[in-house]
């Protein structure tokens, strides 16, 4: 008979920055909560499966609980190379899903998943577009934001002078 400790939260998504540009490494850490036996980590990208060269080799952490029972943290790294073809001209949104299997069960998988924007080439320097679960914040360059910081210290020492 085996005896199975599953996780009780899903895995956890470190790393991910909002945005990303062209030619830029992408670096993202999925790690699943202690569970026996390890649970066994994937990534994916748009709903694909994560290239295999794209994957650290997963390190599993052990401990023992108060009975003796081993007990595993399991920890996966996404390296991902942004340098498709398609981010020269086009931005688009990356959806990372990592998913953390406990011995095959499908009632005991659990996952996660981050969105972040990869900027094509020609978006890199102006207009930028950052997305988080789905919603978009558009940004200027830093020109626009100095000029409204400035006309605010105007608009106070306008005030504090009448």
């Amino acid at each position: 008979m085996t005896v199975g400790v599953l996780p009780k939260f899903d895995p956890f998504i470190s790393g991910v920055r909002h945005a990303y540009k062209y030619h830029d490494t992408l670096m993202a850490n999925c790690s699943s909560e202690w569970s026996s036996p390890a649970a066994k980590l994937m990534w994916y990208i748009n709903n694909k499966t994560a290239p295999q060269h794209s994957l650290q080799p997963q390190v599993n952490e052990i401990t023992r609980n108060v009975e003796g029972f081993p007990l595993f943290a399991s920890n996966l790294q996404l390296r991902l190379h942004l340098d498709d073809q398609r981010f020269i001209s086009k931005s688009e949104m990356l959806e990372l899903r990592c998913g953390a299997d406990i011995m095959g069960l499908a009632s005991a998988r659990r996952e996660s998943r981050v969105r972040t924007t990869v900027l094509a080439l020609k978006d890199a320097g102006t207009n930028q577009r950052f997305t988080e679960n789905g919603s978009c914040i558009s940004g200027r360059p830093a020109s626009l934001a100095a000029w409204l910081l400035g006309l605010v210290q105007l608009m106070r020492w306008h005030r504090s002078q009448s």
